[in-house]
């Protein structure tokens, strides 16, 4: 299944808000998107104090994650990139 990296502007950026967005996530996309597989998330602040999370996700498509992204709310998708590979140190020999 492809794998896409989405870029997601925040309203709230309290840490319990971001806690509750988190679970509001998840229990949308198991509730109405199960064929959609959220794998994990890094969170950032912008140089504007804005909460940005970079969030990797398995889906057939970028359509139904703009539809997750509505669902959940409070926030905007700012980008989506399909992942075309994934790279670490260790895959290369000094």
């Amino acid at each position: 299944m492809p794998r896409f990296l989405v870029k997601r502007i925040w309203g709230e950026s309290s840490e319990a808000a971001m806690m509750e967005n988190g679970r509001r996530s998840r229990r949308v996309g198991e509730q109405f998107f199960p064929e959609i597989v959220w794998e994990h998330s890094h969170v950032t602040v912008d140089p504007d104090g804005r909460v940005v999370s970079f969030c990797v996700y398995q889906a057939d498509d970028p359509d139904i994650l703009k539809k997750h992204g509505t669902a959940v709310g409070g926030h905007f998708i700012d980008e989506i990139f399909e992942i075309s590979g994934d790279i670490s140190p260790g895959d290369f020999v000094l």
